[in-house]
Protein backbone atom coordinates (compact mmCIF):
# COMPACT_ATOMS: atom_id res chain seq x y z
CA UNK A 1 0.00 0.00 0.00
CA UNK A 2 2.70 2.63 1.19
CA UNK A 3 4.37 1.92 -2.71
CA UNK A 4 1.12 2.82 -4.04
CA UNK A 5 1.01 5.90 -2.55
CA UNK A 6 4.96 6.39 -3.11
CA UNK A 7 3.91 6.26 -6.92
CA UNK A 8 0.79 8.32 -6.36
CA UNK A 9 2.83 10.96 -5.49
CA UNK A 10 5.67 10.50 -7.87
CA UNK A 11 2.97 11.03 -10.63
CA UNK A 12 1.48 14.23 -9.06
CA UNK A 13 4.75 16.04 -8.59
CA UNK A 14 5.85 15.07 -12.73
CA UNK A 15 2.56 17.14 -13.55
CA UNK A 16 3.79 19.94 -11.45
CA UNK A 17 7.42 19.81 -12.71
CA UNK A 18 5.67 19.77 -15.71
CA UNK A 19 2.93 22.70 -15.46
CA UNK A 20 6.06 24.40 -14.29
CA UNK A 21 8.29 23.90 -17.18
CA UNK A 22 5.16 25.03 -19.35
CA UNK A 23 4.79 28.15 -17.46
CA UNK A 24 8.62 28.73 -17.54
CA UNK A 25 9.20 28.45 -21.15
CA UNK A 26 6.07 31.07 -21.46
CA UNK A 27 8.04 33.47 -18.80
CA UNK A 28 11.01 33.26 -20.45
CA UNK A 29 9.94 34.31 -23.93
CA UNK A 30 10.03 38.02 -22.90
CA UNK A 31 13.64 37.08 -22.01
CA UNK A 32 13.97 36.28 -25.53
CA UNK A 33 11.93 39.30 -26.88
CA UNK A 34 14.19 41.55 -24.42
CA UNK A 35 17.28 40.88 -26.47
CA UNK A 36 15.72 43.17 -28.80
CA UNK A 37 16.20 46.16 -26.01
CA UNK A 38 17.88 49.00 -27.14
CA UNK A 39 18.44 52.41 -25.27
CA UNK A 40 15.17 54.34 -25.23
CA UNK A 41 13.98 57.88 -24.05
CA UNK A 42 15.62 58.11 -20.44
CA UNK A 43 17.98 55.48 -20.86
CA UNK A 44 20.17 58.06 -23.35
CA UNK A 45 19.75 60.67 -20.14
CA UNK A 46 21.52 58.48 -17.57
CA UNK A 47 23.95 57.03 -20.03
CA UNK A 48 24.71 60.69 -21.19
CA UNK A 49 25.10 62.05 -17.50
CA UNK A 50 26.91 59.10 -16.94
CA UNK A 51 29.68 60.21 -19.23
CA UNK A 52 29.31 63.83 -18.51
CA UNK A 53 29.81 63.43 -14.87
CA UNK A 54 30.83 60.09 -13.07
CA UNK A 55 29.42 57.75 -11.54
CA UNK A 56 28.71 59.29 -7.94
CA UNK A 57 28.66 62.85 -9.13
CA UNK A 58 25.86 61.17 -12.00
CA UNK A 59 23.93 60.31 -8.70
CA UNK A 60 24.09 63.27 -7.01
CA UNK A 61 23.36 65.65 -9.85
CA UNK A 62 20.46 63.51 -10.36
CA UNK A 63 19.21 63.74 -6.73
CA UNK A 64 19.63 67.58 -6.81
CA UNK A 65 18.31 68.03 -10.11
CA UNK A 66 15.62 65.84 -11.13
CA UNK A 67 13.84 63.02 -8.26
CA UNK A 68 14.99 61.34 -5.28
CA UNK A 69 14.29 58.08 -6.12
CA UNK A 70 17.92 57.00 -4.53
CA UNK A 71 18.02 53.53 -4.92
CA UNK A 72 16.52 53.79 -8.30
CA UNK A 73 19.86 56.09 -9.13
CA UNK A 74 22.38 53.87 -7.70
CA UNK A 75 21.14 50.99 -9.24
CA UNK A 76 20.59 52.84 -13.25
CA UNK A 77 23.46 54.43 -13.18
CA UNK A 78 25.63 50.97 -11.83
CA UNK A 79 23.87 49.29 -15.02
CA UNK A 80 24.92 52.17 -17.26
CA UNK A 81 28.59 50.84 -16.59
CA UNK A 82 28.21 47.96 -18.39
CA UNK A 83 27.54 50.06 -21.49
CA UNK A 84 25.16 49.76 -24.53
CA UNK A 85 24.77 45.75 -24.61
CA UNK A 86 22.90 45.43 -21.37
CA UNK A 87 19.99 46.54 -22.14
CA UNK A 88 19.63 43.40 -24.64
CA UNK A 89 20.64 41.25 -21.37
CA UNK A 90 18.71 42.59 -18.55
CA UNK A 91 15.44 41.46 -18.98
CA UNK A 92 16.52 38.04 -19.01
CA UNK A 93 18.27 39.07 -15.31
CA UNK A 94 15.25 40.83 -14.23
CA UNK A 95 13.41 37.84 -14.92
CA UNK A 96 15.48 35.35 -13.37
CA UNK A 97 15.85 37.63 -10.38
CA UNK A 98 12.05 37.96 -10.45
CA UNK A 99 10.96 34.14 -10.02
CA UNK A 100 14.41 33.69 -7.13
CA UNK A 101 13.06 36.64 -5.13
CA UNK A 102 9.26 35.15 -5.10
CA UNK A 103 10.72 31.60 -4.90
CA UNK A 104 12.01 32.76 -1.41
CA UNK A 105 9.26 34.85 -0.56
CA UNK A 106 6.72 31.79 -1.45
CA UNK A 107 9.57 29.46 0.75
CA UNK A 108 9.20 31.44 3.48
CA UNK A 109 5.34 31.58 3.63
CA UNK A 110 5.16 28.12 2.94
CA UNK A 111 7.78 27.11 5.32
CA UNK A 112 5.29 29.42 8.48
CA UNK A 113 2.58 27.07 7.26
CA UNK A 114 3.84 23.51 6.36
CA UNK A 115 6.33 21.24 7.87
CA UNK A 116 8.97 20.71 5.24
CA UNK A 117 6.82 21.84 2.41
CA UNK A 118 7.66 20.70 -1.06
CA UNK A 119 10.02 22.45 -3.51
CA UNK A 120 7.98 22.12 -6.66
CA UNK A 121 4.58 23.45 -5.20
CA UNK A 122 6.84 26.18 -4.15
CA UNK A 123 8.34 26.44 -7.74
CA UNK A 124 5.18 26.20 -9.29
CA UNK A 125 3.32 28.91 -7.17
CA UNK A 126 6.48 31.67 -7.86
CA UNK A 127 6.58 30.25 -11.74
CA UNK A 128 2.52 30.84 -12.24
CA UNK A 129 2.50 34.29 -10.26
CA UNK A 130 5.50 35.20 -13.39
CA UNK A 131 3.31 33.82 -15.74
CA UNK A 132 0.08 35.85 -14.55
CA UNK A 133 1.63 39.14 -14.01
CA UNK A 134 3.73 38.98 -17.18
CA UNK A 135 1.13 38.21 -19.18
CA UNK A 136 -1.83 40.25 -17.63
CA UNK A 137 0.19 43.77 -16.91
CA UNK A 138 -1.26 46.53 -19.29
CA UNK A 139 2.25 47.02 -21.23
CA UNK A 140 5.06 44.32 -20.16
CA UNK A 141 7.19 46.17 -22.68
CA UNK A 142 7.22 49.68 -20.50
CA UNK A 143 8.34 47.03 -17.38
CA UNK A 144 10.56 44.23 -18.72
CA UNK A 145 12.49 45.74 -22.02
CA UNK A 146 12.66 49.03 -21.36
CA UNK A 147 15.82 49.28 -18.87
CA UNK A 148 14.68 52.33 -17.20
CA UNK A 149 11.46 50.79 -16.56
CA UNK A 150 12.60 47.58 -15.67
CA UNK A 151 15.21 49.36 -13.09
CA UNK A 152 11.90 51.19 -11.66
CA UNK A 153 9.01 48.39 -11.26
CA UNK A 154 10.28 45.24 -11.46
CA UNK A 155 13.43 45.35 -9.13
CA UNK A 156 11.30 47.36 -6.61
CA UNK A 157 9.06 44.41 -6.69
CA UNK A 158 12.30 41.92 -6.44
CA UNK A 159 13.73 43.36 -3.72
CA UNK A 160 10.22 43.85 -1.49
CA UNK A 161 9.53 39.78 -1.93
CA UNK A 162 13.24 39.30 -0.77
CA UNK A 163 12.70 41.51 2.50
CA UNK A 164 9.16 40.30 2.93
CA UNK A 165 10.99 36.58 2.70
CA UNK A 166 13.91 37.96 4.71
CA UNK A 167 11.62 39.12 7.46
CA UNK A 168 9.24 36.07 7.64
CA UNK A 169 12.50 34.01 8.33
CA UNK A 170 14.21 35.28 10.69
CA UNK A 171 11.70 37.78 12.90
CA UNK A 172 9.84 35.15 14.49
CA UNK A 173 12.65 33.24 16.27
CA UNK A 174 14.59 36.77 17.11
CA UNK A 175 14.00 36.35 21.21
CA UNK A 176 16.04 32.93 20.93
CA UNK A 177 18.96 34.91 19.24
CA UNK A 178 22.31 36.55 21.15
CA UNK A 179 21.85 40.21 21.98
CA UNK A 180 25.07 40.67 18.63
CA UNK A 181 22.49 38.88 16.53
CA UNK A 182 20.04 41.15 17.24
CA UNK A 183 21.50 44.12 16.94
CA UNK A 184 22.75 42.71 13.41
CA UNK A 185 19.37 42.40 12.81
CA UNK A 186 18.27 45.20 13.80
CA UNK A 187 20.36 47.20 11.35
CA UNK A 188 19.40 44.37 8.25
CA UNK A 189 16.03 44.84 8.78
CA UNK A 190 16.42 49.29 8.65
CA UNK A 191 18.87 49.21 5.72
CA UNK A 192 16.87 47.10 3.61
CA UNK A 193 13.49 48.44 4.39
CA UNK A 194 15.15 52.19 3.99
CA UNK A 195 16.49 50.95 0.80
CA UNK A 196 13.31 49.19 -0.35
CA UNK A 197 11.86 52.69 -0.42
CA UNK A 198 13.91 54.54 -2.98
CA UNK A 199 12.61 53.00 -6.48
CA UNK A 200 9.84 55.02 -7.34
CA UNK A 201 7.32 56.97 -5.96
CA UNK A 202 4.29 54.28 -6.10
CA UNK A 203 6.77 51.27 -4.66
CA UNK A 204 7.73 53.81 -1.94
CA UNK A 205 4.19 54.19 -0.86
CA UNK A 206 3.07 50.95 -1.16
CA UNK A 207 6.66 49.83 1.10
CA UNK A 208 5.62 52.50 3.52
CA UNK A 209 1.66 51.42 4.01
CA UNK A 210 3.35 47.48 3.64
CA UNK A 211 5.02 47.84 7.09
CA UNK A 212 3.02 50.40 8.25
CA UNK A 213 0.07 48.39 8.47
CA UNK A 214 2.19 45.52 9.83
CA UNK A 215 3.32 47.92 12.61
CA UNK A 216 -0.02 48.86 13.59
CA UNK A 217 -0.99 45.14 13.63
CA UNK A 218 1.92 44.72 15.73
CA UNK A 219 0.61 47.34 17.98
CA UNK A 220 -2.78 46.10 18.58
CA UNK A 221 -1.09 42.45 19.28
CA UNK A 222 1.10 43.97 21.79
CA UNK A 223 -2.23 45.59 23.43
CA UNK A 224 -4.44 43.04 23.13
CA UNK A 225 -2.36 39.83 23.10
CA UNK A 226 0.39 40.95 25.47
CA UNK A 227 3.02 39.60 22.81
CA UNK A 228 6.60 40.10 23.44
CA UNK A 229 7.75 44.22 22.90
CA UNK A 230 10.68 42.98 21.40
CA UNK A 231 8.62 41.87 18.27
CA UNK A 232 6.90 45.38 18.09
CA UNK A 233 10.56 47.44 18.19
CA UNK A 234 11.33 45.30 14.97
CA UNK A 235 8.32 46.07 12.97
CA UNK A 236 8.80 49.37 14.27
CA UNK A 237 12.54 49.54 12.67
CA UNK A 238 11.53 48.10 8.88
CA UNK A 239 8.39 50.88 9.29
CA UNK A 240 11.00 53.28 10.20
CA UNK A 241 12.91 51.99 7.52
CA UNK A 242 10.50 52.53 5.24
CA UNK A 243 9.64 55.68 6.21
CA UNK A 244 12.98 57.36 6.60
CA UNK A 245 13.29 56.13 2.88
CA UNK A 246 10.08 57.91 2.27
CA UNK A 247 11.38 61.26 3.51
CA UNK A 248 14.87 60.97 1.92
CA UNK A 249 12.88 60.66 -1.47
CA UNK A 250 9.98 63.78 -0.87
CA UNK A 251 12.85 66.11 0.16
CA UNK A 252 15.28 65.66 -2.78
CA UNK A 253 15.89 69.26 -4.21
CA UNK A 254 15.31 67.34 -7.83
CA UNK A 255 11.79 66.99 -7.93
CA UNK A 256 10.90 70.88 -7.74
CA UNK A 257 12.77 71.01 -11.12
CA UNK A 258 10.91 67.45 -12.32
CA UNK A 259 7.68 68.72 -11.06
CA UNK A 260 8.07 72.03 -12.83
CA UNK A 261 8.67 70.30 -15.94
CA UNK A 262 5.41 68.63 -15.29
CA UNK A 263 3.53 71.87 -14.62
CA UNK A 264 2.35 72.09 -18.43
CA UNK A 265 -0.18 69.59 -17.70
CA UNK A 266 -0.44 67.63 -14.33
CA UNK A 267 -2.31 69.58 -12.48
CA UNK A 268 -2.43 68.63 -8.14
CA UNK A 269 -5.82 67.29 -6.81
CA UNK A 270 -7.30 68.21 -4.04
CA UNK A 271 -6.94 66.07 -0.49
CA UNK A 272 -10.99 64.63 -1.25
CA UNK A 273 -10.17 64.64 -4.92
CA UNK A 274 -6.92 62.51 -4.57
CA UNK A 275 -8.50 59.97 -2.51
CA UNK A 276 -12.07 59.81 -4.40
CA UNK A 277 -10.33 59.51 -7.67
CA UNK A 278 -7.72 56.90 -6.24
CA UNK A 279 -10.52 54.76 -4.81
CA UNK A 280 -12.36 55.27 -8.76
CA UNK A 281 -9.64 54.08 -10.17
CA UNK A 282 -8.81 50.78 -7.62
CA UNK A 283 -12.43 49.78 -8.32
CA UNK A 284 -11.97 50.51 -11.87
CA UNK A 285 -8.56 48.78 -12.63
CA UNK A 286 -9.13 45.94 -10.27
CA UNK A 287 -12.42 44.87 -12.23
CA UNK A 288 -11.17 45.41 -15.79
CA UNK A 289 -8.12 43.08 -14.72
CA UNK A 290 -10.79 40.07 -13.31
CA UNK A 291 -12.62 40.57 -16.24
CA UNK A 292 -10.39 41.07 -19.07
CA UNK A 293 -8.01 38.24 -17.94
CA UNK A 294 -10.87 35.72 -16.71
CA UNK A 295 -9.59 32.88 -19.12
CA UNK A 296 -6.17 32.87 -17.17
CA UNK A 297 -7.32 33.92 -13.97
CA UNK A 298 -9.83 31.51 -13.12
CA UNK A 299 -7.76 28.60 -14.55
CA UNK A 300 -4.95 30.00 -11.76
CA UNK A 301 -7.19 30.62 -8.90
CA UNK A 302 -8.30 26.75 -9.44
CA UNK A 303 -5.13 25.44 -10.11
CA UNK A 304 -3.63 27.44 -6.43
CA UNK A 305 -7.17 25.94 -4.68
CA UNK A 306 -6.30 22.31 -5.85
CA UNK A 307 -2.97 22.82 -4.31
CA UNK A 308 -3.93 24.24 -1.01
CA UNK A 309 -6.28 21.02 -0.65
CA UNK A 310 -3.28 18.75 -1.90
CA UNK A 311 -0.32 20.58 0.04
CA UNK A 312 -1.29 18.85 3.56
CA UNK A 313 -0.62 14.95 1.55
CA UNK A 314 3.39 15.81 1.18
CA UNK A 315 3.52 18.41 4.13
CA UNK A 316 1.36 18.52 7.49
CA UNK A 317 0.28 21.98 8.15
CA UNK A 318 1.78 23.26 11.24
CA UNK A 319 -0.51 23.18 15.03
CA UNK A 320 -0.16 26.76 14.95
CA UNK A 321 -2.61 27.08 11.73
CA UNK A 322 -5.39 25.65 13.58
CA UNK A 323 -5.78 28.74 15.74
CA UNK A 324 -9.11 30.47 16.63
CA UNK A 325 -10.46 33.30 14.51
CA UNK A 326 -9.11 32.44 11.33
CA UNK A 327 -12.24 34.29 9.59
CA UNK A 328 -11.24 37.02 11.33
CA UNK A 329 -7.58 37.58 10.05
CA UNK A 330 -8.53 36.28 6.34
CA UNK A 331 -11.35 39.23 6.43
CA UNK A 332 -8.30 41.63 8.18
CA UNK A 333 -6.01 39.85 5.24
CA UNK A 334 -8.28 41.42 2.72
CA UNK A 335 -8.77 44.56 3.85
CA UNK A 336 -5.42 45.01 4.26
CA UNK A 337 -5.00 44.16 0.73
CA UNK A 338 -7.60 46.22 -0.80
CA UNK A 339 -6.04 49.34 0.51
CA UNK A 340 -2.33 48.21 -0.31
CA UNK A 341 -4.12 48.44 -4.11
CA UNK A 342 -5.80 51.89 -3.17
CA UNK A 343 -2.77 53.59 -2.49
CA UNK A 344 -1.22 51.98 -5.37
CA UNK A 345 -2.59 54.76 -7.41
CA UNK A 346 -2.64 57.35 -5.09
CA UNK A 347 1.51 58.66 -6.17
CA UNK A 348 0.09 58.88 -9.78
CA UNK A 349 -2.82 60.42 -8.67
CA UNK A 350 -1.06 63.17 -6.76
CA UNK A 351 1.80 63.30 -9.81
CA UNK A 352 -1.71 64.26 -11.63
CA UNK A 353 -2.38 61.79 -14.39
CA UNK A 354 -5.77 61.26 -14.98
CA UNK A 355 -5.57 57.44 -15.99
CA UNK A 356 -2.11 55.90 -15.05
CA UNK A 357 0.43 55.64 -17.11
CA UNK A 358 0.83 51.55 -18.01
CA UNK A 359 4.20 50.76 -16.75
CA UNK A 360 2.78 52.00 -13.29
CA UNK A 361 -0.07 49.43 -13.34
CA UNK A 362 2.55 46.75 -12.79
CA UNK A 363 2.08 47.42 -8.93
CA UNK A 364 -1.75 46.76 -8.28
CA UNK A 365 -1.53 43.71 -10.65
CA UNK A 366 0.82 42.73 -8.75
CA UNK A 367 -1.23 43.06 -5.60
CA UNK A 368 -4.16 41.74 -7.35
CA UNK A 369 -2.22 38.40 -8.37
CA UNK A 370 -0.84 37.59 -4.93
CA UNK A 371 -5.25 38.21 -3.45
CA UNK A 372 -6.18 35.59 -5.98
CA UNK A 373 -3.73 32.88 -5.52
CA UNK A 374 -3.47 33.64 -1.38
CA UNK A 375 -7.25 33.58 -1.35
CA UNK A 376 -7.31 30.29 -3.74
CA UNK A 377 -4.53 28.51 -1.96
CA UNK A 378 -6.50 29.38 1.64
CA UNK A 379 -9.82 28.24 0.10
CA UNK A 380 -8.33 24.48 -0.59
CA UNK A 381 -6.88 24.67 2.68
CA UNK A 382 -10.53 25.21 3.97
CA UNK A 383 -12.15 22.86 1.99
CA UNK A 384 -9.78 20.35 2.62
CA UNK A 385 -10.35 20.44 6.28
CA UNK A 386 -14.27 20.77 5.98
CA UNK A 387 -14.90 18.04 4.26
CA UNK A 388 -11.84 16.49 5.94
CA UNK A 389 -9.89 15.01 3.87
CA UNK A 390 -7.19 12.51 4.55
CA UNK A 391 -4.47 10.78 3.26
CA UNK A 392 -6.76 7.47 2.83
CA UNK A 393 -9.65 9.22 1.14
CA UNK A 394 -7.53 11.43 -1.22
CA UNK A 395 -7.16 9.73 -4.59
CA UNK A 396 -9.91 11.87 -6.24
CA UNK A 397 -8.01 14.98 -5.08
CA UNK A 398 -4.93 13.71 -6.67
CA UNK A 399 -6.81 12.85 -10.15
CA UNK A 400 -7.89 16.27 -10.07
CA UNK A 401 -5.09 17.69 -9.38
CA UNK A 402 -3.30 15.02 -11.70
CA UNK A 403 -5.42 16.14 -14.58
CA UNK A 404 -5.99 19.93 -14.19
CA UNK A 405 -2.03 20.41 -14.10
CA UNK A 406 -2.02 18.69 -17.59
CA UNK A 407 -4.87 20.81 -18.99
CA UNK A 408 -3.03 23.86 -17.45
CA UNK A 409 0.27 22.73 -19.33
CA UNK A 410 -1.13 22.02 -22.05
CA UNK A 411 -2.84 25.04 -22.96
CA UNK A 412 -2.32 28.20 -20.97
CA UNK A 413 0.82 28.86 -20.78
CA UNK A 414 2.09 28.07 -24.37
CA UNK A 415 -0.96 29.24 -26.01
CA UNK A 416 -0.70 32.37 -24.46
CA UNK A 417 2.77 32.53 -24.99
CA UNK A 418 2.87 31.20 -29.17
CA UNK A 419 -0.10 34.18 -29.52
CA UNK A 420 2.22 37.02 -28.07
CA UNK A 421 5.36 36.07 -29.72
CA UNK A 422 3.54 35.94 -33.37
CA UNK A 423 2.24 39.27 -32.80
CA UNK A 424 5.01 41.05 -31.23
CA UNK A 425 7.91 39.36 -32.73
CA UNK A 426 8.29 41.10 -35.71
CA UNK A 427 7.79 44.46 -34.05
CA UNK A 428 11.09 43.52 -32.00
CA UNK A 429 12.93 42.57 -34.59
CA UNK A 430 12.53 45.59 -37.10
CA UNK A 431 13.11 47.90 -34.00
CA UNK A 432 16.21 46.24 -33.07
CA UNK A 433 17.63 46.34 -36.83
CA UNK A 434 16.54 49.80 -37.02
CA UNK A 435 18.31 50.67 -34.26
CA UNK A 436 21.51 49.15 -34.64
CA UNK A 437 21.82 50.08 -38.11
CA UNK A 438 21.09 54.35 -37.06
CA UNK A 439 23.05 53.71 -34.54
CA UNK A 440 26.12 52.96 -36.99
CA UNK A 441 25.54 55.41 -38.49
CA UNK A 442 25.69 58.03 -35.98
CA UNK A 443 28.68 56.37 -34.35
CA UNK A 444 30.32 57.14 -38.11
CA UNK A 445 29.17 60.45 -37.85
CA UNK A 446 30.64 61.57 -34.42
CA UNK A 447 34.04 59.46 -35.56
CA UNK A 448 34.25 61.66 -38.27
CA UNK A 449 34.03 64.76 -36.03
CA UNK A 450 30.76 65.88 -36.29
CA UNK A 451 28.67 67.52 -33.74
CA UNK A 452 25.82 68.27 -35.22
CA UNK A 453 24.30 64.89 -36.39
CA UNK A 454 21.58 63.91 -38.45
CA UNK A 455 20.08 60.65 -38.89
CA UNK A 456 17.57 58.48 -39.73
CA UNK A 457 14.71 57.99 -37.69
CA UNK A 458 14.29 54.39 -35.49
CA UNK A 459 10.60 52.72 -35.63
CA UNK A 460 8.38 52.68 -32.80
CA UNK A 461 9.25 49.51 -30.86
CA UNK A 462 6.16 47.50 -29.17
CA UNK A 463 6.18 50.51 -26.48
CA UNK A 464 6.00 53.40 -28.20
CA UNK A 465 8.36 55.19 -26.07
CA UNK A 466 10.06 58.31 -26.82
CA UNK A 467 12.80 58.50 -29.14
CA UNK A 468 15.27 61.42 -31.22
CA UNK A 469 12.72 62.93 -33.41
CA UNK A 470 13.20 66.11 -35.67
CA UNK A 471 13.67 68.69 -33.21
CA UNK A 472 16.87 69.24 -32.24
CA UNK A 473 15.16 70.57 -28.63
CA UNK A 474 13.07 67.91 -27.70
CA UNK A 475 14.32 66.56 -24.34
CA UNK A 476 15.20 62.84 -26.10
CA UNK A 477 17.33 64.42 -28.84
CA UNK A 478 18.89 66.60 -25.95
CA UNK A 479 19.98 62.91 -24.03
CA UNK A 480 21.31 61.43 -26.92
CA UNK A 481 23.23 64.62 -27.89
CA UNK A 482 25.11 64.00 -24.28
CA UNK A 483 25.69 60.36 -24.87
CA UNK A 484 27.11 60.33 -27.90
CA UNK A 485 28.99 63.97 -27.13
CA UNK A 486 27.96 65.88 -29.89
CA UNK A 487 25.67 69.72 -29.75
CA UNK A 488 22.99 68.61 -31.47
CA UNK A 489 21.47 65.53 -33.23
CA UNK A 490 18.03 64.93 -34.64
CA UNK A 491 16.43 62.36 -37.29
CA UNK A 492 14.48 62.84 -40.21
Amino acid sequence: MASIKFEKKQIVKLCVLITSIALLAAVYLHAYMGTFSRYIADDFCTAGELKAYGYLQAVIHRYLYWDGRFTFTFVIYFFELFGIKLPTILPTIAITAWLLSSYYFVKQIARRIFVKPGKLPILLVSALFAFVILYSIPQVADDFYWMTGITTYPFSILFEFFLLGFVIQYLPEMGERSLAKKILFAVLFFIFSFLCSGFAEVSTALHVAIFGILFVIAIAKRLIQKTPSETLIYWGILFLGAFLGFVVMALAPGNAVRSNGMSTWAVRPGIVELFVNSFKETVKYSLQWLLNYADLLWPAGLLMAFLGAYAPSIAPVRANIEQANKTKWFLIYLACMCVLAFVSFVPTTWMGYKIPPDHTLIMPTSILAVKVFSCSFLLGLALRQTFRVTENKSNLLYAALIVLCLYFAASLPLNYARHYYYNILPAQQTYAKRWDRVNAQILNQVKSGQEYVVSDNVANNVMDNERITDDPGFWVNQCAAAYYQVKQIVSH
